[in-house]
């Protein structure tokens, strides 16, 4: 295991010795801001071009097949949009396994261990299924913010007369954010040909939000009958006021109860994480079956009492 390890080693520091000797004989950096600007922009396309060459592999698929996984790669992709080249979401996933990998060569670089070298791996593992909840809720809590305003300019477009479409396209850019970019899609489709069903349909699987399957069914029986919805749409944007509103009251109360709760599961973690960087007793103890055994089983533990305790709150945490 030594051996192997040590070859490891040797492997990646002339892996970073090559790469860095690489990127700075192609051009000597220079103190001018411009040449800075233009050693950053090689260094991002050298950076690219190593995910588009890994972008294809197995390991990639597998992992853009997992819903946090493509979220984050979704993510990161709308983030290098103002770069050249943009990354699309199967180069950004390739560019996160990139990073873990080199924060894998680093952390094992620093430990000196193999287990340390797996610490970058299990917060990875942890962190962007984490990431992506955190993400949703809130979207989730913007989205609902956003849907009474959404409602009444919906209500005021349909009351003077325009059309369904009209009043989708009206209400796509008249706002912001993942409503109106749920509209403006919506419209584009009715646009393209598709019916009003199978628009609002996809517009109900985009959003996933509370009063849309309503605001939804809503449409459709108006496409059908004909019958005026100002009213319905006025009283459904105030009841979304309403629930945003005992929302926010909850979420206020409960906030310290959910940082114990966070601080509670998040800490063994975080010092499991920094004792197989820095301690080689704690290294030499992982190591053994007895020792890796007791830390699978204390993560068991403390992730059954974070999902009893999410039961218990009912989804408030």
């Amino acid at each position: 295991m030594e051996r192997a390890y040590g070859i490891a080693l040797q492997l990646s520091c002339g892996a970073v010795a090559w790469l860095s000797a690489y990127v700075l004989s192609w051009q000597r950096p220079q103190p001018s801001q411009a040449s800075s600007s233009r050693l950053r922009k090689r260094a991002w396309r050298i950076f690219a071009q190593i995910c588009g060459c890994i972008a294809c592999r197995g390991f990639v698929v597998a992992l853009m097949r997992l819903e946090p996984w493509h979220a984050a790669s979704k993510a990161i992709s709308m983030s290098s949009v103002g770069k050249r080249p943009a990354l699309d979401t199967r180069q950004a996933c390739a560019a996160l396994v990139v990073c873990c990998l080199g924060a894998v060569s680093a952390c094992g670089l620093l430990s000196q261990s193999f287990i340390g070298a797996l610490v970058p791996i299990g917060a990875v593992a942890i962190g962007v299924p984490l990431w992506d909840a955190s993400h949703r809720r809130s979207e989730a809590r913007q989205i609902a913010a956003e849907m009474p305003e959404a409602l009444r300019t919906l209500a005021l477009a349909l009351s003077s007369g325009e059309t369904l479409a009209q009043a989708i396209e009206y209400v796509g850019r008249n706002d912001a954010g993942p409503i109106s970019r749920a509209f403006l899609q919506a419209s584009m489709r009715l646009k393209c040909g598709s019916s009003a069903q199978e628009a609002l349909t996809a517009f109900e699987k985009e959003l996933r939000a509370p009063h849309v399957r309503l605001l939804v069914s809503a449409l459709l029986i108006a496409q059908r009958t004909g019958s005026p919805l100002h009213g319905l749409l006025e009283t459904s944007a105030e009841l979304a006021e309403r629930q945003g509103e005992l929302e926010r009251l909850l979420s206020v109360k409960t906030a310290q109860v959910r940082l114990s709760v966070r601080i509670v599961c998040l800490l063994p973690l975080l010092m499991i994480g920094i004792l197989s960087l820095v301690s080689k007793d704690f290294q030499r103890g992982l190591a053994t079956f007895v020792g890796a055994a007791s830390v699978v089983c204390a993560v068991a533990l403390d992730a059954l009492a974070l999902s009893i305790i999410r039961h218990l709150m009912k989804g408030v945490i």
